[in-house]
């Protein structure tokens, strides 16, 4: 069941990684120079990019998060449940 829950956290992590990436994709162009001694061109990563500051945006989700008790959440009868991964569903208890 550990392996299981390690492999979960796993995919969902890369999962969160790859939607980062596709949503906020950095489309800086990168020039390529020639470079002495190189018999074909070099890529100058040395771009602008705009950077985020990331303290910044750890401060406002603390500042803005919604702290419920679970006391206090309610499930309707007609809530439609997530399909369980596969590889879940013989440990789903």
């Amino acid at each position: 069941m550990r392996l299981l829950l390690i492999i979960y956290v796993t995919d969902h992590c890369v999962e969160m990684i790859r939607q980062n990436i596709m949503c906020n994709a950095d489309v800086t162009m990168i020039t390529w120079d020639w470079v002495q001694g190189l018999k074909t061109p070099y890529p100058n990563f040395n771009t602008r990019h705009q950077c985020r500051n990331y303290k910044k945006i750890l401060d406002w989700s603390v500042k803005h998060a919604v702290h419920i008790d679970r006391s206090e959440v309610t499930r309707f009868e007609d809530t439609v449940d997530m399909v369980l991964p596969s590889h879940l569903m013989h440990h789903n208890g």
